[in-house]
C-alpha cells in the first residue's frame, strides 16, 4: 500500500510517495474514460486527477439528510483500478450543499445585493449549519472511501466548492454577501456595499478560508491521504468579491498540505510569461506543495480568449510550445502541475501525447538534481491590504488589476529570477536575504509589514514601489502613509491617469486619487528608494535597476527567463541570438533536444524562433 505525504527537503516542498520523491506530472480529465487513461497512461505518467466533483453534483452522493449513495464514486473507482492498477487518483470532491439541503435551508444562501436575472441557489460559505452537516457527508464519503479495496489507488484529495470549485462565489457580478448566514457570522446587519468596510471585508474572505480548513481538516482525520483545494488566486481578478485575499490566513493553517490554481489568463501566447497566479515562495516557506493547472488549450480545444486576446495555440508547434512552457516554469520553481483536458480531446494526437511523455522524463530525471531557487530579488504582494483600502470597488481598483498585470509581464523579461510571497511573510528573517524588493499591490500594507520594512532599509538593499504603496492609514488615502513609508517627495493628487483592460486591450481610465511624479528614486545610507507610479515599467528598466543592485543578470534581452538551481527556461519572446551568462562554470544540455551546450561553460548563445521554449539542465 502506497502512502503520498507533502514534506519539505531543502527548504523545498515536495510530493514523495513511500518516502520518495514523486513526479509531479499529473493529467487531469474531465470524466475518466478508458480509452484517455490508457492512451495517457502509455506515457509514464501514474497521477491522474479529474472533475469527480462537477460530475457528482449531476450524480450527487448526498442525497438526503443522513441519506447517501456513494455508488457513483465506486464506478468510477473501479474504472480507473482496471485500467490504470499502477496509478493513482487525486478527485476534486465538491462538498458545495446539494439542491435539497439549499431549499431546506434558504437562511443559509447567498444573498445578493444586486441580483441580476434568476440566480440559482448556492450556499453561503459564511453557513456553519453547512459547514456541520457538509462536513459530516463528506466525512461519511472519505469512511466509505477508505472502506474499499481500491483505497490505495487514492493520492490525495481536493475539497471544492463555489464556481468551478475554486472557491469563488457564485454570481460574484451581483454583489454578494448579505446572507443571514454571513449577518449572523459579522455579528450585525450586513451594510449596503458603499458603506462595506475593512471589518466586513475580512469576515467575507474569512469565510471561505475558514470553510476550507474545515473541509480539510476532515480528510485528515479520516484520512492518510493529503488534503488540497484551490485558493490564493491574484492576478487577472478584478472582481472583489472573487478574491482569495484570506491566503495568509490558509497558509498557515496545518491541515491544508497542497494548493493549486490555474495561471495568469491575460499572457498566455507563445513567448509569454503564463506566471502563476499564486505565491510560490509562500508556499515553500508554509511547507505547501503547489501545483499549476496547466489549462492553456491546444490546437483542438475550443476557442477561448481573455478580454480580447487569444489564449490557445493555433498550430501544433505552438501549443507544443505552451506545453513545454509550462513544464519549464514548474520545474525551476520546484512545484507540480497537471496537464488539464478542459475541453476533452484536447491532447488526443501523438504530437502532444509524445509531449506529456517528454515532460515526465525530463522531470523525472531533474529530480535527481539540486532543487532550490536561486533568486536575489524578491515580490511582495500584498492580498490582505485590499481589505483595508478605501473606495474597494472594481472600479477604483484599476491598480490591482494594471499594476500586477503588467509589472509581472515586464519583471518576467528583466534578466533574473525572483520569488514571489504574500505581504504575510514580509518580515526580516525571510526577505533579508534579497538584494532587491519589489512591493507591489502594497498601498495598505499593515502596521507589521511597515515596521518590518524599516528594518530591511539597510543592507545596501534597493526597495521598488509600485503604485500607491503605502499610502492608506486608518483606511484612508493619505500623502503621509506613502511619504513616510517611500521617504521621497510624492504628493496625492485628486486623480491620475491610469490603465485599464477591457475587451479592446488596455485603455485610459482615471483612477482615484493619484500620486505624482510618476517615476522617483533617491539613495539614502545603506539603502535606496525607488517609486513607479505608473502600471508600465519597461523590463529594460527594471534590469538596470536589478544590475545596479548587484543582481546577476542572466539575460539582457527582454525575453522571459526562470531560473533554480539546477534548470533554467528562456522563451523566444521575440526571435534572434540569446546570449546567456551563468553566475558559474556548468555543464548545459538543451532537455529537449538532450544536445550538450557545452561543458564547464559560464556563457553560451542560442537562436530561437518567436514563441519558442528553451529548457536547459545545468550541473
Amino acid at each position: 500500500m502506497s502512502k503520498f505525504t507533502v514534506e519539505k527537503h531543502n527548504g523545498i516542498p515536495a510530493l514523495y510517495r513511500d518516502g520518495v520523491k514523486e513526479v509531479p506530472v499529473m493529467y487531469w480529465m474531465r470524466e475518466l474514460t478508458t480509452e484517455d487513461l490508457r492512451d495517457i497512461h502509455e506515457t509514464g505518467i501514474r497521477l491522474f486527477t479529474c472533475y469527480w466533483g462537477r460530475s457528482a453534483m449531476a450524480h450527487p452522493f448526498w442525497i438526503g439528510e443522513n441519506e447517501y449513495d456513494f455508488s457513483w464514486f465506486d464506478e468510477q473507482m473501479e474504472l480507473f483500478a482496471r485500467t490504470c492498477p499502477d496509478s493513482w487518483l487525486l478527485p476534486r470532491i465538491f462538498v458545495s450543499a446539494p439542491e435539497w439541503w439549499l431549499k431546506k435551508n434558504p437562511d443559509e444562501c447567498i444573498g445578493y445585493s444586486q441580483p441580476e436575472g434568476d440566480i440559482p441557489q448556492n450556499v453561503s460559505f459564511a453557513s456553519e449549519k453547512w459547514k456541520e452537516e457538509g462536513g459530516e457527508a463528506l466525512r461519511q464519503l472519505l469512511r466509505h472511501l477508505k472502506s474499499m479495496p481500491w483505497h490505495d489507488r487514492i493520492c490525495g484529495i481536493q475539497v471544492a466548492a463555489g464556481h468551478c470549485g475554486e472557491w469563488h462565489v457564485w454570481y460574484s457580478y451581483s454583489i454578494p454577501g448579505s446572507s443571514q448566514a454571513m449577518a449572523k457570522r459579522y455579528g450585525a446587519p450586513i451594510p449596503p456595499p458603499e458603506q462595506r468596510g475593512e471589518k466586513f471585508w475580512k469576515c467575507y474572505f474569512s469565510a471561505g478560508a475558514e470553510a476550507i480548513d474545515r473541509f480539510c481538516t476532515i480528510v485528515k482525520e479520516e484520512t492518510d491521504y493529503p488534503a488540497m483545494s484551490f485558493y490564493g488566486y491574484f492576478q487577472n481578478s478584478d472582481n472583489p468579491y472573487l478574491m482569495h485575499l484570506a491566503v495568509d490566513q490558509l497558509l498557515r493553517s496545518d491541515k491544508v498540505d497542497m494548493l493549486a490554481s490555474p495561471h495568469v489568463y491575460s499572457r498566455r501566447l507563445p513567448g509569454e510569461d503564463a506566471y502563476f497566479r499564486a505565491y510560490p515562495a509562500s508556499l515553500a516557506k508554509h511547507g505547501k506543495f503547489f501545483i499549476d493547472e496547466a489549462d492553456d488549450r491546444t490546437h483542438l480545444g475550443s476557442y477561448h480568449d481573455y478580454n480580447g486576446r487569444r489564449i490557445m495555440g493555433d498550430t501544433v508547434e505552438e501549443s507544443q510550445n505552451m506545453m513545454y512552457r509550462e513544464l519549464g516554469n514548474a520545474m525551476t520553481h520546484c512545484v507540480g502541475l497537471w496537464y488539464m483536458d478542459i475541453d476533452g480531446g484536447m491532447f488526443r494526437a501523438p504530437e502532444y501525447r509524445a509531449v506529456i511523455k517528454d515532460a515526465y522524463r525530463i522531470y523525472r530525471d531533474h529530480l535527481q538534481l539540486p532543487q532550490e531557487r536561486v533568486s536575489e530579488v524578491a515580490v511582495i504582494h500584498d492580498p490582505a491590504g485590499r481589505m483595508s483600502r478605501p473606495y474597494y470597488s472594481t472600479a477604483n481598483c484599476f491598480d490591482e488589476v494594471a499594476v500586477p498585470d503588467l509589472a509581472f509581464a515586464s519583471l518576467t523579461r528583466a534578466g533574473a529570477p525572483f520569488d514571489l510571497y504574500t505581504s504575510g511573510d514580509l518580515d526580516y528573517e525571510t526577505v533579508s536575504k534579497y538584494k532587491v524588493l519589489v512591493i507591489m499591490g502594497g498601498a495598505a500594507l499593515s502596521d507589521g509589514a511597515r515596521k518590518e520594512l524599516e528594518k530591511l532599509k539597510s543592507d545596501g538593499r534597493t526597495i521598488i514601489w509600485l503604485w500607491g504603496a503605502g499610502s492608506v492609514l486608518d483606511e484612508k488615502f493619505t500623502e503621509k502613509g506613502i511619504r513616510e513609508l517611500t521617504q521621497l517627495d510624492i504628493r496625492m493628487t485628486p486623480d491620475q491617469e491610469f490603465p485599464h483592460l477591457s475587451e479592446d486591450g488596455w485603455l485610459p481610465g482615471k483612477i482615484v486619487p493619484g500620486f505624482e511624479p510618476q517615476e522617483i528614486s533617491r539613495k539614502f545610507a545603506g539603502w535606496r528608494s525607488i517609486y513607479f507610479g505608473t502600471a508600465d515599467v519597461a523590463p529594460a528598466k527594471f534590469r538596470d535597476i536589478l544590475d545596479e543592485a548587484g543582481v546577476f543578470i542572466y539575460s539582457k534581452t527582454d525575453d522571459v527567463i526562470s531560473v533554480s538551481r539546477s534548470a533554467m527556461m528562456l522563451l523566444g519572446s521575440t526571435p534572434g541570438v540569446k546570449n546567456i551568462q551563468l553566475p558559474g562554470r556548468r555543464n548545459v544540455r538543451n532537455l529537449r533536444t538532450k544536445e550538450l551546450i557545452g561543458e564547464n561553460i559560464d556563457r553560451f548563445s542560442i537562436t530561437l524562433k518567436q514563441g519558442e521554449t528553451l529548457l536547459l539542465e545545468m550541473q
